[in-house]
């Protein structure tokens, strides 16, 4: 199997998230779009041109999205389909959250694909 590695940049589609909170990932992906499975992913959260507003992030191979040891636990994961489903512009996706309130509770929230652009081409 061959896969292209490409830059994924997926939006809030939920009314609530009213702060620029998007998420960018590196993926390799097969022709069809599937990610490659078993990999660990580096990304950001934020805004990309912030520096104010950007942390980095990485996606393990289970769904979870890891917020890194700074944070307190009960934040610190944060879960998603997205190495689930095929990636392309507009495919929504889920992340689940902690809430305030409840260390055992979490909210879903709904996210879009913005934009999938191979990397190579970022540069050329």
């Amino acid at each position: 199997m061959t896969y292209d590695f490409y830059r994924i940049h997926l939006i809030h589609r939920d009314a609530e998230a009213v702060r620029r909170d998007d998420y960018h990932f590196d993926l390799f992906l097969d022709p069809s779009g599937n990610p490659a499975q078993k990999v660990v992913y580096f990304g950001l959260w934020g805004e990309m041109g912030n520096p104010g507003n950007r942390f980095p992030v990485i996606l393990l191979p289970d769904g979870r999205i890891d917020f890194g040891a700074e944070e307190e636990d009960a934040a610190r994961y944060h879960t998603t389909n997205l190495l689930e489903k095929k990636i392309f512009q507009g495919e929504l996706f889920t992340v689940s959250v902690p809430r305030d309130d409840s260390p055992t509770a979490f909210r879903e929230m709904t996210l879009e694909v913005k934009s999938a652009r191979r990397l190579a081409d970022l540069v050329s």
